[in-house]
């Protein structure tokens, strides 16, 4: 079997890109290859987004868009390969053209820190992975998923249930399921298990729920669909078989 690059905000910043790049995204907390192959994408910590030919390794153009207070942990370009979505922190989303280099949209929920972003097959959801942080009382006051509808830029829905914020978020795909993981890692002293679990991306429902001893941070679907790896904050990794939600293998180093 073989996966497509992690969707997480570790999930190996270079995932899938020529070694060529080690030097160019250094400091890079994510980054993401056009389905075209020719164009990679890294967020910064200074809130710059910037896109790299490839195979040149050739620095296309920054994007300096969010706020340079507001770390930027998740891209994911469209299925099309035309849009390119960054997240930070602070709950921004920036909707990107990739051929025009610029921004076309903004959105926001407030309160809302967002770790992880993946777009529906179709393209027209994005999901965004996260949750609320209380600062005074130093707890998460939810955690979960907010999808929005990209035609309309709106939010349709918002799931939550995990006991940290989402790190990591993945369509299936063919649509019909979305997985969530998060747990310990995130570093703002709690300690919670690895949660991974299962939504009906309509109406929100759980269909199935993983705790693991370490926490999540990264997820990926096989390139046929048939199964979902998740990565540990230990080096581990997780495979289920997604049409029955069944542990496959645990990956060891």
């Amino acid at each position: 079997m073989s996966f497509a690059g992690c969707t997480g905000n570790e999930a190996g910043s270079n995932a899938g890109a020529p070694s060529t790049f080690s030097k160019s995204t250094a400091g890079a907390a994510a980054a993401g290859r056009n389905p075209d192959g020719k164009t990679l994408a890294s967020a910064h910590d200074k809130g710059d987004v910037k896109l790299w030919d490839l195979p040149e390794a050739t620095l296309r153009v920054a994007l300096p868009g969010h706020e340079s207070r507001s770390r930027l942990f998740s891209l994911a370009f469209s299925p099309d390969g035309t849009t390119l979505v960054s997240a930070d922190v602070a709950g921004t989303i920036k909707l990107w053209d990739v051929a025009g280099r610029k921004e076309v949209a903004s959105l926001a929920e407030a309160g809302f820190s967002v770790y992880s972003v993946a777009f529906s097959p179709d393209g027209q959801r994005l999901a965004a992975g996260g949750g609320r942080y209380d600062h005074e009382a130093k707890k998460w006051e939810s955690a979960g998923v907010t999808i929005w509808d990209m035609p309309t830029r709106k939010i349709v829905l918002s799931i939550n249930g995990h006991a940290t914020a989402v790190r990591a978020v993945q369509f299936g795909g063919d649509g019909k399921w979305l997985a969530s993981a998060g747990g310990s890692g995130i570093g703002l002293g709690t300690d919670q298990p690895g949660e991974l679990r299962i939504w009906d991306p309509v109406d929100g429902t759980q269909r199935f729920h993983f705790n693991n001893d370490s926490g999540f941070n990264c997820l990926a679907l096989s390139h046929d669909g048939k199964y979902l790896a998740a990565g540990c904050d230990d080096p581990r990794a997780r495979i289920w078989d997604v049409s029955g939600l069944a542990l496959r293998k645990r990956l060891e180093p």
